[in-house]
């Protein structure tokens, strides 16, 4: 299974993350200090995981 994301780094915290990719992602902030100000966008990934069933 592949999932298209968006991938951010918070500078704040040094935290990086993905969000699955969808139309108009708004208010995003960090999942650890909550900081909207100090995200960096990294871009586009894809997530390839294994078989959803198992």
């Amino acid at each position: 299974m592949k999932t298209e994301v968006d991938v951010f780094e918070c500078q704040e915290c040094v935290l990086t993350f993905a969000i699955e990719k969808t139309d108009g992602l708004l208010n995003i902030v960090c999942p650890v200090c909550q900081s909207a100000e100090m995200l960096e966008d990294k871009g586009p990934a894809t997530m390839i995981g294994g078989d959803s069933d198992a």
